[in-house]
C-alpha cells in the first residue's frame, strides 16, 4: 500500500493499487463520460434513466421509478481542477418541485453548498460514494 498526506483530510490516508487505478479512470473520464457513470449509480438506486434530447436546462440525468417518483441529477466534473462545488451549483435545482434532486461530483462541496443543500433538501453525492 502506498501511503498519501492530505493538508486538506488532516491526516493520513491509505490507498491500495485498485483504489489508485479507479481514482485515475475518474479523473480521465470525459464530462459525457462522468455522466455515464453516474447514471449507473442512479441506476443502482433503482430509476430508470430515460433523456429529453432538448436543452436540458442543467438536468444530466434523469430517473423514474416504477412507484412513479423522478430524480433530476446534474453532474459537476471537476476533479482534474479539484475546485469544490459551491451553493449556486446546489440553487440551481431549486426550481424544480415534487422531485428529489441530486448534484453528483467528482471533487468537493463548499460548507455553503452543504447549508444550500440541506435547506432545500437536495442530496450531495461524490464519486467517494459511489465508486
Amino acid at each position: 500500500e502506498i501511503k498519501y498526506r492530505s493538508k486538506s483530510m488532516h491526516g493520513l490516508l491509505f490507498a491500495n493499487e485498485e483504489e489508485i487505478n479507479k481514482t485515475k479512470e475518474l479523473v480521465n473520464m470525459s464530462p459525457a463520460g462522468f455522466e455515464e457513470h453516474c447514471e449507473k449509480y442512479v441506476e443502482s438506486l433503482g430509476y430508470q434513466v430515460y433523456k429529453k434530447w432538448n436543452y436540458d436546462g442543467g438536468i444530466d440525468i434523469r430517473g423514474i421509478k416504477d412507484d412513479g417518483s423522478r430524480l433530476f441529477v446534474q453532474c459537476k466534473h471537476y476533479l482534474e481542477s479539484g475546485n469544490p462545488i459551491g451553493p449556486d451549483v446546489v440553487r440551481e435545482l431549486q426550481g424544480s418541485v415534487d422531485l428529489e434532486k441530486m448534484v453528483i461530483t467528482s471533487t468537493r462541496y463548499t460548507h455553503k453548498a452543504l447549508q444550500a443543500a440541506e435547506s432545500l433538501n437536495i442530496k450531495l453525492v461524490t464519486t467517494d460514494q459511489i465508486i
